[in-house]
């Protein structure tokens, strides 16, 4: 808690000097407090008056890991098993290789039997578009400027050294298109409540096709009369993907 509640506050503090935020400097303090009401509610037990606070800021457009990882803790904490795997999913979209975040995480999924990812997921998530974005730009940039450099002198390292990060360029736009196809494009969300009876279509004249666990994840694929399409992994007996509708009170997408 402690090391989350020193990054929000420097965040925050950064956030308070750069010019084109200084609109919102004048709700800044009132945040902080906020934070640090949801802190010290969680420390003394009051699990429920912190994830108050917590979901304070957010609706007042704060998004931060730190709030998420906090408000995934509270919300476990009374047993809340969907919210807190919402929350701890949020925070590590955010912050894709926080230990504690991925560690929580991990721990709270193995209450909800979910297919492992493969090697090539995990691989893509554990970057941020952000992160991605940068690192393409700068190897585009820098790829450039060493074929200007050679077009007036030819030299043999140079050559080798455009070779490299014409490789790296593809690779990191390879890495950044599977991200937004697979991860950004797809709007995913997770089941807030139990037990969740997916229908056969969109109302509950039609027949319940499977149910899903507090906590499991689906894909959203469209929305209709207050219900949404949905997708999700079946991993036993064998893995499957599973289609139908859910109420949208059911799910909160992450």
């Amino acid at each position: 808690m402690t090391k989350n509640r020193i990054k929000l506050i420097i965040t925050l503090s950064i956030l308070n000097i750069i010019f084109g935020l200084k609109n919102l400097s004048g709700q800044i303090p009132d945040i902080q407090n906020i934070f640090e009401q949801g802190n010290k509610f969680y420390e003394q037990g009051n699990f429920n008056e912190a994830i108050v606070n917590y979901e304070l800021l957010i609706s007042k457009g704060v998004n931060d890991k730190s709030v998420y990882y906090n408000l995934g803790n509270a919300y476990y904490r009374i047993k809340s098993l969907g919210k807190s795997i919402l929350n701890y999913e949020r925070a590590h979209k955010l912050s894709p290789r926080d230990e504690d975040i991925n560690y929580n995480l991990n721990f709270v999924r193995t209450f909800v039997k979910e297919q492992e990812d493969n090697i090539l997921y995990k691989i893509i998530d554990s970057f941020t578009m952000n992160e991605l974005t940068l690192f393409v730009s700068i190897t585009y940039f820098i790829l450039v400027a060493c074929l200007i450099i050679y077009m007036f002198y030819k030299n043999i390292i140079l050559k080798w050294i455009m070779f490299s990060f014409g490789y790296l360029l593809i690779i990191s736009l390879i890495l950044f298109y599977s991200k937004y196809t697979i991860q950004e494009k797809t709007i995913k969300g997770i089941v807030i409540t139990t037990p969740a009876e997916a229908r056969t279509g969109p109302g509950d004249d039609y027949s319940v096709g499977f149910t899903l666990p507090e906590g499991k994840k689906v894909i959203i694929l469209t929305e209709k009369n207050g219900w949404y399409a949905i997708a999700v992994k079946q991993a036993e007996p064998q893995p499957v993907m599973l289609k139908g509708w859910l109420q949208k009170h059911l799910i909160e997408k992450i």
